[in-house]
């Protein structure tokens, strides 16, 4: 499974996400639509907090997935909007974490 992490400092991350890059689509429909195999599992607001949101993917590659995935978003000018990033690839459980790339 992938697990990907998008955070702010203090404000709406989705909302700043589909205002400036996915053009009013959620990021997670916005990732599928830009990448073949991968689909949706799940998401979720850690601590219940707007300015940081998980979501989660499956594939049949996801170590390949998830450097894609990173890819992707590192060229989607993120931190221009203020919005930092990490992947990571963990086990269905969500207990083991291994970190791909993120800042």
């Amino acid at each position: 499974m992938i697990k990907v992490r998008f955070y702010t400092d203090d404000r709406d991350v989705c909302s700043i996400m589909e205002e400036n890059l996915t053009g009013g689509i959620e990021i997670e429909d916005w990732l599928m639509q830009r990448m073949d195999g991968i689909s949706f599992d799940s998401m979720d607001y850690p601590c219940d907090m707007e300015f940081c949101y998980d979501c989660y993917f499956q594939s049949d590659a996801d170590e390949l997935k998830a450097r894609e995935i990173y890819g992707l978003l590192e060229i989607s000018s993120l931190d221009r909007m203020g919005v930092r990033c990490t992947v990571w690839v963990t086990d269905h459980s969500l207990n083991e974490e291994i970190k791909i790339t993120g800042r």
